[in-house]
């Protein structure tokens, strides 16, 4: 049994590996990919179950004597491998459900008239998500019959000549005031300059440290991420607000749900609501305990201060492997209300 489990980590860390190399540097077969892409998950998985395994064959020896501890092994061991064959099928089961539209009412001070927003994050376009998901994805939105849609970041994950088409495709969603980007981190490894262009040439609006007043209803900001300073393109809050419209709701477009507390929280910032997303609210489940520790925000609904709210989509798509465990996929209609 030791032998095999063994034989099957080394096997997972190859897959890993051969993941990387699929995902950014080589193309392969999409079955291939498919299967690479689920060795990240399940490398998660394993160090869950061997820590439930370590923890079960201590718990089980306490009550019995030493010549029965053997077979209690063997049934801690049994008991580690039902939990992650388990674990996985729960985590790959929920990971190839269609993002589900999750409904947000919101009152918002100062806005004239009620506002129905769709808001997409993470979607991360390429790899296993290509022209068939978005494809359904747009016909989703479109059938929410939004005013206004915000892409919070992390929409592509590959060189855009990779998937232009798809991200084509997102031009083809219907809103009668338009539809605003950010940059989230992953635009950073392939091209932000080629995503930006992309997102331009399918009629959607990019803000760079930058605000769109929108129709005398709403200021619209958006920031460059947090990842961006590495790279000589660091968010600029102050910068974004120089052209907003004191007398109307303001909405912060930031792909890191910390940005809030490291910028808006601390500067006070004349900000109604935070549209966030880039935790995937942890995708597999207990992952995110360190999203949580890391972002400060997990997923869902916070009340920054009086002002202020946030928003953090979980994700319309997926990083890696085609896995989620507590943590569907979603649409989020953000039904806005005046106050």
């Amino acid at each position: 049994m030791r032998r095999l489990f063994i034989f099957l980590l080394i096997i997972n860390y190859i897959a890993n590996v051969a993941y990387f190399f699929a995902r950014y540097e080589i193309e392969v077969p999409l079955w291939l990919y498919h299967l690479l892409s689920l060795s990240i998950g399940m490398s998660f998985i394993v160090m869950l179950s061997s820590v439930a395994t370590i923890v079960l064959r201590y718990l089980l020896l306490i009550p019995f004597s030493r010549n029965r501890r053997k077979s209690v092994k063997k049934m801690a061991a049994l008991g580690g491998s039902v939990f992650m064959v388990g674990y996985s099928s729960a985590a790959i089961y929920e990971g190839h459900l269609f993002p589900q539209v999750e409904s947000v009412q919101l009152t918002i001070k100062n806005l004239k008239q009620p506002l129905k927003a769709v808001q997409l994050s993470d979607l991360h376009i390429g790899g296993l998500i290509g022209e068939s998901y978005v494809r359904q994805l747009v016909e989703s939105v479109n059938r929410l019959q939004a005013d206004i849609i915000f892409l919070t970041g992390d929409m592509t994950d590959s060189p855009i000549h990779q998937i232009a088409t798809s991200v084509a495709l997102l031009g083809d969603m219907q809103s009668r005031l338009g539809i605003y980007y950010v940059l989230g981190n992953h635009e950073f490894f392939h091209g932000v300059s080629d995503a930006l262009g992309a997102m331009q040439s399918a009629g959607i609006r990019s803000l760079l440290n930058d605000c769109a007043v929108v129709d005398g209803l709403i200021n619209v900001v958006g920031v460059s991420d947090l990842f961006g300073a590495k790279l000589g393109m660091p968010p600029d809050l102050d910068k974004a607000l120089e052209g907003v419209d004191s007398s109307l709701p303001t909405i912060l477009l930031a792909h890191q749900p910390r940005f809030v507390k490291e910028f808006v929280a601390q500067q006070n910032a004349p900000i109604d609501l935070v549209l966030s997303g880039h935790t995937h609210g942890g995708q597999i489940a207990p992952f995110s305990i360190l999203v949580r520790m890391q972002q400060g925000f997990l997923k869902g609904l916070y009340s920054v201060n009086e002002r202020t709210q946030l928003y953090v989509n979980r994700g319309t798509g997926f990083w890696g492997p085609p896995m989620r465990l507590m943590s569907r996929a979603e649409i989020t209609l953000l039904e806005l209300k005046p106050s």
